[in-house]
């Protein structure tokens, strides 16, 4: 360390810690160091004030001058700057465009201001991991190699907006008081909002690109979900016990593999008008949609499975192409009119042992193979084959 990265005269006790800890090449761990001094010490929970005092306390100056001051960015070993256990609340940090060349980890803290990072960069990984922020996190146009987000607790709205993650983005586990907006981001690998974390407000990916998975699997969703024109590489994974409360928007959404909607609850309009999936869309093992369905004009490439599931609104495969086979079987409920009107199926349609309480629409359908309609099914409204065009028995 040289002499101009020695420590400010103003800087306080707890600083002048954490700096020599960063500069070691050792985290800045608070936690730990209680620990040391006593044994019985347990770590404090971010969310809660009790225990944070000035012993934890580092000011959003002191984080910005050894973050983007050369003296000390120079000062900083490869491994980055971690700091574990700290309590930042006087004032926003402030980030702005600055270029950091180190990673950076604000773990298991306690953070009650803002992140004001727009168009930040950083030559390496931005970790929030186990965090409390009671302020918003602006990271729009921001420029990160990994960004984690994991099992921390978000009080207002994270802009991620036209953000580029080279690896990937993990809010795995958290809660999210405000928006979430990721309208154009770009994402190298996977996309994890699973495990239980909660969305409180909106959560836009219109126009995002994925480079992997996207995986939403148990968490609840409070809000709108936009996935509008949204490019995902991998599967996209919104099953396994997730809850939708408001729409679902996955209109014009590409995804390169499979589509997984299974044993999830969407009480609001589910929309894939025009969606493209590269693999199989699975709507099966007891999903259940409380509003419609609409996936008119949607392109599947292999299979189409809604064995099981439950539809209260209408399900609108009107112009949907499917490259394999549809099965609307296994004891499916489908309590609103089902519209296959001028669809297209290259192989079988079953739709064996389900029930069908309002119309289903085939007029003009195409099917390749053959269309199975019986084996315990039970059609209750109507049932249109007009023109429907059945390539096998």
């Amino acid at each position: 360390m040289t002499d101009i990265a020695q420590p400010s005269a103003d800087w306080t006790e707890t600083e002048k810690w954490a700096w020599a800890q960063i500069a070691a090449g050792k985290p800045a761990d608070f936690n730990a160091r209680d620990r040391e001094s006593n044994s019985e010490s347990s770590d404090l929970d971010p969310s809660k004030e009790e225990g944070w005092g000035e012993g934890r306390r580092l000011r959003a100056t002191f984080l910005q001058t050894i973050l983007t001051q050369k003296a000390f960015a120079d000062a900083t070993p490869y491994g980055g700057v971690r700091i574990v256990g700290a309590l930042v609340d006087d004032a926003p940090l402030h980030l702005e465009h600055a270029r950091l060349q180190r990673p950076i980890w604000l773990e298991h803290s306690r953070i009650l201001t803002g992140l004001n990072c727009r168009s930040l960069r950083i030559d390496g990984d931005l970790s929030l991991e186990k965090s409390f922020v009671a302020g918003g996190v602006d990271l729009s146009g921001a420029s990160v190699f990994g960004l984690f987000m994991w099992s921390g607790k978000f009080e207002r709205d994270v802009n991620l907006a036209r953000a580029s993650i080279t690896s990937q983005l993990d809010m795995s586990g958290s809660t999210f008081g405000g928006g979430v907006v990721l309208d154009a981001a770009k994402i190298g690998g996977l996309a994890l909002l699973r495990n239980g974390a909660t969305f409180k407000g909106e959560i836009n990916l219109r126009g995002a690109s994925i480079g992997d998975s996207l995986e939403m699997i148990g968490s609840t969703f409070e809000g709108r979900v936009s996935l509008n024109s949204a490019k995902v590489g991998g599967s996209s994974f919104l099953g396994n016990g997730a809850t939708f409360k408001g729409e679902v928007n996955l209109v014009a959404a590409s995804v390169g593999s499979h589509l997984d909607m299974s044993a999830s609850t969407f009480e609001g309009k589910v929309d894939l008008n025009s969606a493209k999936v590269g693999g199989s869309a699975f709507i099966r093992n007891g999903a259940t949609f409380k509003a419609a369905i609409d996936l008119s004009g949607a392109s599947i490439s292999a299979y189409l499975e809604t064995d099981g599931s439950t539809f209260e609104g209408k399900v609108n495969l009107d112009s949907a192409k499917v490259g394999g086979s549809a099965f609307l079987r296994a004891k499916g409920i489908f309590r609103g009119e089902v519209n296959l009107l001028t669809a297209s199926i290259d192989s079988q349609l079953i739709m064996s042992g389900s029930t069908f309480e309002a119309n289903v629409n085939l007029n003009s359908a195409k099917v390749g193979g053959a269309a199975f309609l019986g084996d315990g099914a039970t059609f209750k409204g109507g049932v249109d084959l007009g023109s429907a065009s059945v390539g096998s028995q």
